[in-house]
Protein backbone atom coordinates (compact mmCIF):
# COMPACT_ATOMS: atom_id res chain seq x y z
CA UNK A 1 0.00 0.00 0.00
CA UNK A 2 2.77 2.55 0.85
CA UNK A 3 4.50 1.57 -2.31
CA UNK A 4 1.40 2.11 -4.54
CA UNK A 5 1.02 5.46 -2.21
CA UNK A 6 4.69 6.56 -2.86
CA UNK A 7 4.00 6.08 -7.11
CA UNK A 8 1.01 8.08 -6.89
CA UNK A 9 2.47 11.13 -5.31
CA UNK A 10 5.54 10.37 -7.90
CA UNK A 11 3.32 10.95 -10.23
CA UNK A 12 1.28 13.92 -9.59
CA UNK A 13 4.59 15.40 -8.52
CA UNK A 14 5.87 14.44 -11.96
CA UNK A 15 2.60 15.60 -14.16
CA UNK A 16 3.06 19.30 -12.07
CA UNK A 17 6.78 19.54 -13.05
CA UNK A 18 5.92 18.72 -16.80
CA UNK A 19 2.30 20.59 -17.03
CA UNK A 20 4.69 23.57 -15.36
CA UNK A 21 6.94 23.05 -18.04
CA UNK A 22 4.62 23.18 -21.06
CA UNK A 23 2.89 25.48 -19.89
CA UNK A 24 5.47 28.15 -18.88
CA UNK A 25 6.93 27.76 -22.60
CA UNK A 26 3.60 27.81 -24.34
CA UNK A 27 3.21 31.40 -22.42
CA UNK A 28 6.66 32.22 -23.68
CA UNK A 29 5.69 31.43 -27.05
CA UNK A 30 2.63 33.33 -27.67
CA UNK A 31 4.15 36.34 -26.02
CA UNK A 32 6.84 36.61 -28.48
CA UNK A 33 3.82 36.47 -30.98
CA UNK A 34 2.24 39.12 -29.62
CA UNK A 35 5.35 41.12 -29.58
CA UNK A 36 6.68 40.27 -33.01
CA UNK A 37 3.37 40.25 -34.75
CA UNK A 38 1.15 42.86 -36.48
CA UNK A 39 -0.99 42.89 -39.80
CA UNK A 40 0.81 43.66 -42.88
CA UNK A 41 -0.43 46.58 -44.34
CA UNK A 42 -2.62 45.95 -48.05
CA UNK A 43 -1.10 48.69 -49.96
CA UNK A 44 -2.90 50.35 -52.74
CA UNK A 45 -3.19 47.74 -55.61
CA UNK A 46 -5.25 48.26 -58.67
CA UNK A 47 -6.48 44.75 -59.80
CA UNK A 48 -7.28 44.34 -63.44
CA UNK A 49 -9.27 41.72 -64.55
CA UNK A 50 -12.96 41.27 -66.17
CA UNK A 51 -14.36 38.36 -63.31
CA UNK A 52 -12.41 38.80 -60.12
CA UNK A 53 -11.83 42.73 -60.41
CA UNK A 54 -14.36 43.56 -58.23
CA UNK A 55 -14.32 40.74 -55.65
CA UNK A 56 -10.30 41.55 -55.11
CA UNK A 57 -11.05 45.09 -54.18
CA UNK A 58 -13.84 44.04 -52.27
CA UNK A 59 -11.66 41.90 -50.20
CA UNK A 60 -8.32 44.46 -49.74
CA UNK A 61 -11.05 47.12 -48.73
CA UNK A 62 -12.53 44.91 -46.36
CA UNK A 63 -9.07 43.78 -45.45
CA UNK A 64 -8.43 47.81 -44.82
CA UNK A 65 -11.14 48.18 -42.90
CA UNK A 66 -10.73 45.02 -40.42
CA UNK A 67 -14.06 43.43 -41.26
CA UNK A 68 -11.15 40.10 -41.76
CA UNK A 69 -14.44 37.82 -41.78
CA UNK A 70 -15.55 39.14 -44.55
CA UNK A 71 -12.27 39.52 -46.37
CA UNK A 72 -11.99 35.90 -46.22
CA UNK A 73 -15.20 35.57 -47.82
CA UNK A 74 -14.10 37.68 -50.86
CA UNK A 75 -10.55 36.41 -51.20
CA UNK A 76 -11.75 32.91 -51.43
CA UNK A 77 -13.90 33.72 -53.67
CA UNK A 78 -11.34 35.40 -56.00
CA UNK A 79 -9.07 32.63 -55.40
CA UNK A 80 -11.83 30.01 -57.01
CA UNK A 81 -11.03 32.01 -60.25
CA UNK A 82 -7.45 32.45 -60.26
CA UNK A 83 -6.21 29.63 -57.90
CA UNK A 84 -2.16 30.71 -58.65
CA UNK A 85 -2.64 34.28 -57.38
CA UNK A 86 0.19 34.95 -54.62
CA UNK A 87 -1.54 38.19 -53.13
CA UNK A 88 -4.66 37.15 -53.09
CA UNK A 89 -3.58 33.59 -50.99
CA UNK A 90 -1.17 36.11 -49.00
CA UNK A 91 -4.28 38.39 -47.87
CA UNK A 92 -5.96 35.84 -47.50
CA UNK A 93 -3.50 33.93 -45.16
CA UNK A 94 -2.67 37.03 -43.09
CA UNK A 95 -6.42 37.42 -42.20
CA UNK A 96 -6.74 33.77 -41.17
CA UNK A 97 -3.61 34.11 -39.29
CA UNK A 98 -5.50 37.26 -37.49
CA UNK A 99 -8.50 35.52 -36.78
CA UNK A 100 -6.18 32.43 -35.45
CA UNK A 101 -7.12 29.94 -38.10
CA UNK A 102 -3.74 28.99 -38.15
CA UNK A 103 -3.91 25.71 -40.04
CA UNK A 104 -5.54 27.93 -42.92
CA UNK A 105 -2.79 30.31 -42.88
CA UNK A 106 -0.25 27.75 -42.92
CA UNK A 107 -0.99 25.93 -46.02
CA UNK A 108 -1.47 29.17 -47.75
CA UNK A 109 2.25 30.68 -46.65
CA UNK A 110 3.64 27.02 -47.41
CA UNK A 111 2.09 26.85 -51.01
CA UNK A 112 3.32 31.03 -51.21
CA UNK A 113 6.71 29.94 -50.58
CA UNK A 114 7.23 26.56 -52.20
CA UNK A 115 6.49 28.63 -55.79
CA UNK A 116 9.95 30.20 -54.55
CA UNK A 117 8.86 33.02 -57.22
CA UNK A 118 7.18 35.82 -56.14
CA UNK A 119 6.79 38.78 -54.59
CA UNK A 120 5.63 37.34 -51.14
CA UNK A 121 7.85 34.65 -50.88
CA UNK A 122 9.92 36.65 -47.83
CA UNK A 123 6.53 38.07 -46.16
CA UNK A 124 5.08 34.71 -46.25
CA UNK A 125 8.85 33.23 -44.39
CA UNK A 126 8.25 35.55 -41.95
CA UNK A 127 4.38 35.15 -41.16
CA UNK A 128 4.61 31.51 -41.16
CA UNK A 129 7.22 31.36 -39.03
CA UNK A 130 5.00 33.11 -36.35
CA UNK A 131 2.13 30.99 -37.06
CA UNK A 132 4.06 28.23 -36.43
CA UNK A 133 5.39 29.67 -32.97
CA UNK A 134 1.49 30.85 -31.94
CA UNK A 135 0.34 27.26 -32.88
CA UNK A 136 3.74 26.60 -30.43
CA UNK A 137 5.80 25.08 -33.31
CA UNK A 138 8.69 26.33 -32.15
CA UNK A 139 11.00 23.77 -34.36
CA UNK A 140 8.96 25.00 -37.60
CA UNK A 141 9.29 28.27 -36.30
CA UNK A 142 13.06 28.10 -35.75
CA UNK A 143 13.67 26.57 -39.36
CA UNK A 144 11.93 29.56 -41.34
CA UNK A 145 13.65 32.22 -39.21
CA UNK A 146 16.43 30.39 -40.21
CA UNK A 147 15.82 30.91 -43.73
CA UNK A 148 15.15 34.41 -43.06
CA UNK A 149 17.90 35.59 -41.63
CA UNK A 150 19.94 33.82 -43.88
CA UNK A 151 18.52 35.42 -46.82
CA UNK A 152 18.10 39.49 -47.68
CA UNK A 153 14.81 39.78 -46.22
CA UNK A 154 13.08 42.97 -44.87
CA UNK A 155 12.69 40.67 -42.10
CA UNK A 156 15.82 39.96 -41.08
CA UNK A 157 16.72 42.01 -38.21
CA UNK A 158 13.58 40.65 -36.84
CA UNK A 159 13.94 37.18 -37.54
CA UNK A 160 17.31 37.51 -35.59
CA UNK A 161 15.68 38.86 -32.37
CA UNK A 162 13.05 36.61 -32.78
CA UNK A 163 15.28 33.38 -32.90
CA UNK A 164 17.58 34.76 -30.17
CA UNK A 165 15.03 34.61 -27.90
CA UNK A 166 13.65 31.28 -29.00
CA UNK A 167 16.76 29.84 -28.64
CA UNK A 168 15.84 30.21 -24.47
CA UNK A 169 12.79 28.30 -25.04
CA UNK A 170 13.54 24.68 -24.77
CA UNK A 171 11.97 22.24 -27.26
Amino acid sequence: MKRVSVIIILFIGLSAILYTYLNKKSVNANSLFETYYSLPESGMFIVRGENQEGTIQKGLSSYEHKEYEQAIQHFNSALESDPENYMIQYYLASCYLHKSYIKESIELYKNIILQGDNFYVQDARWYIALAYLKQGNLKESKTHLIKLNEADSNFKSEAEQLLTKLNGINI
